[in-house]
């Protein structure tokens, strides 16, 4: 394998220096060089296909990459306008709380009565620190923002392909620190990662789905895989047979095992599907990876697909994911709770435990036999202020959420087991599911919310009740919100046209947030229990009964 490997090497760089050079893939490009590397013509076009994924996904990372950062100078700019402003206050209101200070010392020095606005020393503390650390704020953040900027302007500029990694190119200026005895031990493993893979497409049109690579089944459940060799490799062979008029030389692998997805390769033998094969150098051996193309239509909308059983709603949060089963009337039956905690664990852990939940999730939906409904979400511009807007508590907390990584889990998932997925908007999943599910069949917010997204992708209406009671945790106190208007959509103001009901639950939504700040707290100031500023009272037990 690494006498193919290199040179399968050898014709990707030269491809590539044609590419640079502004070659496409016509003329002397496709029909005269592959013969200069003894390849064939269906070879060398697959090493072009092979090169120009890799090209399309290194300019994916790269447009990706600069509008992270575009996020980030963003952000960083708008707190450090936002540090401005707060030492601007914080400086006059200094100025104002001394100059009161002076007026009432005067006042009191000349026996006359001292103003009505007393010195706020508590205030003034905060001013105080605000004024003596903002500064060292600013400055450390503007040396970031310049240093953001940099890399922003660099990540514009074109960048080319590095065969082996730039990581381990540039570790060759730091040889020990990488665990390189010299740069001799450097340059080995260097040539072994420019030349450690090769790939080959699949194609329909040939037994095994494969023109140069041949699949059968053993009778103990292995597979036995037969890999053609190009010309120039076939001193390597182990056997040489002819076909179709072309003689063909071969290396043959018997009594493999595919650790995943053993039943889609036999499926894929049985229906003649195109199966491409990738093979990797792993330390001192290979790897032979199979790849099945399947199709697999996403019904995203409504008309796609009949609710007639009910659903499974999935509401992913950060520790959990809580699974909701809902029936044809929009009703919630069961709820389960499958942890997901990826904070403090490696990549490959990360990855372990979104794929066991997520194939948890498609057990519970096959069992059920119904279409699962999951969250759109995405978190790239929520990572990008994650520090400025939320602090580094929060930005830890998000940052290990691997919803991308569960959402690809789930839909993968759902495809190997022939299970529907949809995605709806999840606008207020969690505020509706809290007032309108939680506490009437005793769910946490997150299972609610499973079920209110389940009903949103069976379209189901979310309207608000008369009342809205609203607990404080720790507390005893209730504050009821109570607004007739709220039994379905109003028209705007001067307007005739009935606006959306998303726009009641968003008033709901800013009302519930100021009522549940600070939990061990007091309500907020000119608000309490039952208190007309937020809605009528609810009538008490005893006057409901009629009593005095």
């Amino acid at each position: 394998m690494a006498e193919m490997g290199i040179l399968w090497a050898a014709a990707q760089h030269f491809l590539y220096s044609q590419f640079l050079s502004g070659c496409e893939w016509a003329g002397d490009i496709a029909i005269k060089h592959y013969a200069d590397y003894g390849l064939s013509a269906k070879q060398w076009e697959h090493c072009w296909r092979d090169l120009m994924g890799r090209v399309a996904s290194q300019r994916e990372c790269d447009k990706l990459n600069t509008e992270n950062l575009q996020k980030r100078v963003t952000s960083k700019r708008k707190a450090i306008l936002a540090s401005e402003k707060r030492l601007v206050k914080a400086d006059k209101f200094m100025l104002a709380q001394e100059e009161l200070q002076a007026k009432t010392d005067l006042a009191i020095a000349a026996g006359k009565k001292p103003p009505k606005k007393q010195f706020d020393s508590v205030m003034y503390e905060r001013s105080a620190r605000i004024f003596a650390n903002t500064p060292f704020y600013l400055h450390k953040h503007k040396r970031k923002l310049d240093a953001l900027v940099f890399v922003l302007e660099a990540s514009r500029l074109p960048r080319t392909l590095c065969f082996g990694g730039r990581k381990l190119l540039n570790e060759q200026h730091h040889l020990e620190e990488n665990g390189h005895k010299d740069h001799a031990e450097w340059k080995e493993k260097w040539i072994d990662a420019r030349n450690g893979q090769f790939f080959i497409e699949g194609d329909a049109a040939y037994a095994s789905g494969n023109q140069f690579v041949r699949l059968t089944q053993g009778e103990d459940g292995t597979f036995n895989v037969e890999i053609r060799l190009p010309e120039r490799l076939q001193h390597l062979a182990e056997t040489h047979g002819k076909s179709g008029g072309t003689i063909q030389h071969a290396i043959h692998f018997q009594g493999l095992k595919f650790e995943h997805g053993a039943d889609e390769i036999r499926r894929a033998l049985h229906w003649k599907l195109p199966i491409s094969w990738r093979l990797m150098r792993d330390g001192d051996s290979w790897r032979i990876f199979a790849m099945i193309t399947r199709e697999y239509a996403e019904q995203e909308k409504f008309g796609g697909y009949r609710y007639s059983s009910g659903a499974v709603g999935v509401d992913v949060n950060v520790g959990h994911v809580s699974v909701t089963h809902v029936d044809r009337h929009g009703n919630p039956v069961e709820t389960w709770n499958i942890p997901l905690n990826c904070y403090g664990k490696t990549q490959a852990q990360r990855e372990d435990a979104v794929r066991k939940a997520a194939f948890a999730v498609v057990m519970i939906a096959v069992r059920l036999d119904l279409p699962i409904v999951s969250e759109l979400l995405d978190f790239k511009d929520k990572k990008a202020q994650l520090r400025d807007s939320h602090g580094p508590r929060y930005a830890r907390v998000l940052s290990s959420f691997a919803y991308s990584a569960f959402d690809a889990a789930l839909s993968s998932a759902c495809v190997r087991h022939s299970i529907h997925l949809r995605r709806v908007n999840p606008a207020y999943t969690s505020v509706i599911g809290d007032i309108s599910y939680a506490r009437r069949y005793g769910y946490s917010v997150h299972a609610a919310a499973g079920c209110v997204i389940a009903r949103r992708a069976m379209r189901f209406s979310e309207r608000l009740p008369s009342q809205v009671r609203l607990y404080r945790p720790r507390h005893a106190d209730q504050v009821t919100l109570d607004h007739h208007e709220w039994n379905g959509p109003t028209p705007r103001k001067g307007s005739t046209q009935v606006g959306h009901v998303w726009s009641a639950w968003r008033i709901v939504a800013r009302k519930r947030r100021a009522v549940l700040a600070g939990p061990s707290g007091p309500l907020p100031k000119g608000v309490r229990p039952f208190d007309s500023t937020l809605g009528s009272p609810t009538p008490s037990a005893k006057a409901r009964r009629g009593g005095g």
